[in-house]
């Protein structure tokens, strides 16, 4: 028997609420030459008996002896798939029924791609659309740059080249591995996103980042070293809580607004090093960047800031931003 094109991965740890939905989805492909390789991690729920009901003979489960947790299952996945790509579905998530066929289309028409991910629909525990849809830049120099300071993928949309999961040194073990694997790829390949919406992204009470929320801070700082260190930049645990309090769009005490300016200049002075970002790309996020915490910091010497400041370039500028830099600036705003 040949292998498949592709391999769905789905992970499952005790997902039987929403379990037999991400099946589904799968199994209703317009694209048919796929194998679905669900691994189980453990779980003392239904979710065994949920997957074992089904005959279709493209699934292959395969189960941990214990829990050994997301990372180790991940990689392990890496290693059992037999598909030329390997796709993700988080067992919460739900595939649009042409998901795989449009990213095989989107590989084949653009080889130099390592990864794509979309744009998703978010639903409710119910699987309701809740209006709300996460999109993500496109073009694939933007995607490249703002991975810096958010992660594009929605995890449940990617595919991959699996021959470049395979040289890549696994998802570490900790939260945030998505966003570290994507991280690890995005210095030495090309990653984008496709500009449909491809899946339903599911937001329930149990979501990773609303149960974990002090270790995801903890993980996202790892990805945030990571990329330093991919720029050559050498260990500073200051740097890398101002770099996180722009991820998360935190007010802060502790920093100024030059703080701020400092390290976006580092970031701008190793990639011209490192050349690892688009040097166009990188400006006009970094002033993006800095007028937002401009915005955030409610700095009452915006407008100075805001000329002065060496990540100025006029062709970024919006009458907009002037404006509202005005009215901080005269106590306009509260």
């Amino acid at each position: 028997m040949n292998d498949p094109i592709v391999t769905v991965f789905i992970p499952v740890y005790n997902g039987e609420i929403f379990l037999a939905a991400s099946i589904d989805s799968v199994l209703a492909q317009s694209f048919n030459d796929f194998e679905l390789l669900i691994i189980d991690d453990g779980s003392s729920d239904g979710s065994l008996q949920i997957i074992e009901s089904y005959e279709d003979n493209r699934i292959r489960l395969l189960r941990n002896e214990t829990n050994k947790g997301i990372s180790f299952t991940r990689n392990r996945a890496i290693k059992e798939a037999r598909g030329e790509f390997l796709a993700i579905l988080d067992a919460d998530d739900i595939a649009l029924p042409n998901r795989l066929e449009k990213q095989l289309n989107f590989f084949q028409a653009n080889p130099e791609i390592a990864g794509c991910g979309s744009h998703a629909m978010v639903i409710d525990s119910k699987g309701q659309a809740t209006n709300e849809v996460f999109k993500f830049p496109v073009e694939t120099d933007l995607v490249k740059t703002e991975f810096l300071f958010r992660n594009v993928f929605v995890n449940s949309s990617v595919m991959y080249r699996l021959d470049i999961l395979k040289n890549s040194r696994g998802y570490y073990d900790g939260l945030c591995e998505d966003y570290e694997m994507a991280i690890q790829l995005n210095s030495k390949y090309k990653l984008t996103n496709i500009d449909e919406i491809l899946v339903k992204y599911r937001k329930h009470n149990k979501n990773t980042s609303k149960v974990f929320s002090e270790k995801m801070s903890f993980a996202e700082k790892h990805v945030i070293n990571c990329m330093h260190q991919q720029l050559g930049i050498e260990l500073n645990p200051e740097l890398i809580t101002i770099h996180h309090n722009i991820m998360t769009g935190k007010k802060s005490c502790l920093y100024s607004i030059k703080d701020y300016e400092d390290l976006l200049l580092i970031l701008k002075n190793a990639n011209e090093n490192r050349n690892i970002y688009s040097i166009e790309c990188l400006n006009e996020l970094s002033f993006v960047v800095f007028y937002n915490r401009l915005r955030i910091e409610k700095d009452r010497k915006a407008l100075l800031h805001f000329f002065q400041t060496p990540l100025f370039h006029w062709k970024f500028v919006s009458f907009k931003m002037i404006r509202k830099m005005i009215k901080q600036s005269l106590w306009l705003e509260k």
